[in-house]
C-alpha cells in the first residue's frame, strides 16, 4: 500500500511537472546538461553502498525535450531517502513559471517532502520516509523497468520525436 502512494505521489508530480521557473529560483540546476543529451536513453540502476544502503534508480534522457532522474534508497534502519527530477529543454518563461507553481501546490503540505527546487528548466525534491521495507524498492525497481519499456518503444515508433 505505501508503495502505491509513493507512486501516486510521484506520477502526480510527473503530470504536475510539464515546466518549471520562477524568477526567483535562477541558481536551480539539473543532473543534465544544457538542451540534454543528444542520445535517447533509459536506463535503471542498482546497488548496495558500503554502510549497506541498497537503492535503485532510473534515468531517462529524451533529446531536446526532456531528463528525468528518480532514485529511491533504504538505509539499515528502515528509512528512505529519495530524489525525483524532471529537466526540461526548451520551455518559455510562462511554462516554467506554471510548473513551478504547480510544484509547490502539489507538494504543499506533504512533511516527507525535505526539499524542493524549481527553476530554469529543471525541477526536483528531495524526501525521506522511515519504516519502508526492501519488498518495497524491489517493486520500485520492478515499476523502473517497466517504465523504460514503455519509453524505449515510444521512441522507437517515433512517438518522443
Amino acid at each position: 500500500m505505501l508503495n502505491k502512494f509513493y507512486f501516486s505521489v510521484l506520477f502526480g508530480l510527473a503530470i504536475t511537472l510539464t515546466a518549471c521557473g520562477d524568477d526567483d529560483s535562477s541558481g536551480v540546476s539539473g543532473s543534465f546538461p544544457d538542451g540534454g543529451d543528444p542520445k535517447f536513453y533509459c536506463e535503471v540502476t542498482d546497488g548496495t553502498d558500503s554502510d549497506g544502503t541498497i537503492w535503485v534508480q532510473f534515468k531517462l534522457n529524451i533529446p531536446n525535450r526532456m531528463g528525468k532522474i528518480e532514485k529511491s534508497s533504504i538505509d539499515k534502519n528502515g528509512t528512505e531517502k529519495g530524489y525525483y527530477e524532471e529537466s526540461y529543454y526548451s520551455l518559455n518563461s510562462k511554462e516554467e513559471s506554471m510548473m513551478c507553481r504547480e510544484m509547490k501546490k502539489d507538494i504543499q503540505g506533504k512533511e516527507y517532502i525535505t526539499d524542493f527546487e524549481c527553476g530554469n528548466g529543471v525541477a526536483y525534491i528531495h524526501y525521506e520516509r522511515t519504516g519502508v521495507r526492501k519488498k518495497n524498492l524491489d517493486s520500485t525497481k520492478e515499476d523502473f523497468e517497466k517504465e523504460c519499456e514503455d519509453y524505449q518503444s515510444d521512441w522507437e515508433d517515433g512517438y518522443l520525436d
